[in-house]
């Protein structure tokens, strides 16, 4: 259940900085921590779903 909710909310996180460095209000500086934060949430998210395929087979 926890490893569900983790990719919900890297989900989350991942859908909220897109739009925030696709936003054309938005300052350079903060999109470019928007794409930061995009890298380490998939990163995150990826080995968070791969880390929760494991115990399922044990």
């Amino acid at each position: 259940m926890i490893p569900i909710i983790g990719l919900m909310i890297g989900t989350y996180i991942f859908t909220r900085m897109l739009e925030l460095a696709t936003s054309k209000e938005a300052h350079v500086a903060v999109k470019l921590c928007a794409i930061i934060t995009l890298v380490v949430v998939a990163f995150c998210t990826v080995m968070l779903f791969f880390a929760g395929s494991q115990f399922g087979r044990m």
